[in-house]
């Protein structure tokens, strides 16, 4: 009972230092009704990671996409432990137009990052009709990592600012 309780406390001093370096505020909106259980599984995923502390080597990108299923451009963010070419070079519903942004560091960190970054910039339905832009309505594998293309240079910066997350143990 004493490890379980150490091991939360460590979890949460980790969370807290990964929150810290957010170069953002996390907004309090919540997730789209649409993406609820997405998140919900998401942030398990993160938190496994951050308690195992994986510090598989990963990148976290930022790219501009073609879907061939619908023939639209969008942007998109994730994480891969494959550089962005081979993780999408057998692809046969997109293709990498552009890489915007890339930072390396480790799967804990580059999870931790991703789930941030999507939950304040995410392509919700809802929100997707108020900017009268459009969410893939065919959906790709990772269309849920599509972001707001009015957003990408604040995403730039923003990514332009995690160098202290390599510090973090």
């Amino acid at each position: 009972m004493l490890i379980d309780c150490l091991k939360q406390r460590k979890l949460a001093l980790q969370l807290s230092s990964l929150k810290t370096k957010l170069p953002f505020y996390i907004s309090q909106k919540l997730p789209s009704g649409e993406l609820v259980k997405h998140d919900e599984l998401a942030w398990k995923n993160v938190t496994n990671l951050v308690k195992e502390q994986d510090c598989r080597p990963a990148l976290l990108y930022f790219i501009k996409i073609r879907s061939h299923l619908d023939d639209k451009e969008y942007y998109k963010i994730g994480i891969t432990t494959l550089g962005v070419k081979e993780r999408y070079e057998k692809s046969t519903q997109v293709e990498v137009l552009e890489s915007v942004f890339t930072f390396k560091t480790e799967l804990w960190k580059a999870a931790y990052l991703e789930y941030h970054f999507l939950r304040e910039f995410r392509l919700y339905d809802g929100l997707a009709s108020s900017l009268a832009q459009f969410r893939p309505e065919v959906r790709f594998s990772g269309y849920t990592e599509v972001v707001r293309s009015n957003s990408v240079t604040m995403i730039s910066k923003f990514l332009g600012q995690l160098d202290s997350y390599n510090d973090l143990d």
